[in-house]
């Protein structure tokens, strides 16, 4: 067991068995802290109060910038997955939990709830947002941190508390904006899944073709459909599937070839549907429409 300090209280890391792992801390004036952990292997990082002591006057938010490996974050009884370019906004005040899964490397900015210039239901909305760090405004303020934590030795205390200050004036803008950008991306991924269902029978219909038809990178397309748990090429076939499923299952079809219905669908070969369709039902086209 490896205990270190984040103003107060303590902070404990669970590890298992061969875990091993590095942290560094620079204070920023104010009660503000930045931290590194660097992890090998898995690791639970729960608070702890000192016996006689105040909790974190309830007045601790901790934004956790995951770079690298995977994580959970418990709060509130409510679970957040973090992937490497991840970061997620919480609060002291409430009980929490921090596991890495596999290498971690975390870079936490701690400060005061009152450092933040948000009503409180801003914040408890901010909290349950998973932001990606790949938004140029979080490049900037990672780079900002990544900046801090190797000069700070070589900064004199009021340097620090100014780069800790400029720190949470971006951090400020970017969660003020998160609503904003969340409802763009939102519209986004609307559109992009309406034409997936408006050219299923198109069997050119690819990851490529959706984002050169609405003008976005073949990335953004991938980073868009992440937040619907899924991928382009998986909602397009599963689409694809779905809609097919629908028409052997429409009595007004019954005459249909299942060549047709592939070629309706999108699929080319009928040979890739039937497998496609029976990986997904566990039935053939024909044996499906069977049962109906």
């Amino acid at each position: 067991m490896l205990a270190y300090q984040f103003n107060e209280p303590y902070e404990i890391l669970t590890a298992v068995a061969g875990f091993s792992g590095r942290i560094t801390m620079q204070g920023l004036g104010d009660g503000v802290m930045l931290t590194r952990v660097r992890s090998d292997g898995s690791v639970r990082t729960v608070p702890r109060n000192r016996p006689g002591t105040r909790t974190m006057g309830n007045d601790l938010l901790i934004f956790d910038m995951h770079l690298g490996g995977g994580a959970h974050v418990r709060h509130y009884g409510e679970e957040s997955e973090l992937t490497a370019g991840t970061a997620l906004l919480y609060e002291g005040r409430g009980p929490w939990e921090l596991t890495t899964t596999r290498d971690g490397d975390d870079l936490l900015l701690q400060f005061p709830r009152g450092m933040l210039p948000l009503r409180a239901g801003e914040i408890t909305e901010s909290c349950a947002r998973v932001l990606d760090l790949r938004a140029p405004a979080l490049q900037v303020l990672t780079g900002h941190l990544e900046w801090l934590e190797s000069a700070a030795d070589d900064l004199s205390a009021r340097q620090r508390a100014d780069g800790g200050r400029a720190a949470l004036d971006m951090l400020t803008t970017i969660l003020q904006n998160a609503e904003t950008v969340a409802a763009e991306e939102q519209v986004r991924i609307e559109t992009l899944q309406a034409y997936v269902l408006e050219h299923l029978a198109d069997p050119g219909l690819t990851t490529v073709e959706l984002a050169r038809r609405h003008r976005i990178s073949h990335r953004q397309v991938y980073r868009l459909f992440a937040g619907t748990a899924t991928t382009p090429s998986a909602f397009i076939r599963d689409q694809r599937l779905r809609a097919a499923q629908s028409i052997l299952t429409d009595p007004r079809s019954a005459e249909l070839a299942i060549s047709t219905i592939a070629e309706s669908t999108g699929f080319v070969e009928v040979r890739t549907f039937e497998r496609a369709f029976r990986r997904a039902f566990g039935l053939t086209p024909a044996a499906w429409r069977q049962t109906q």
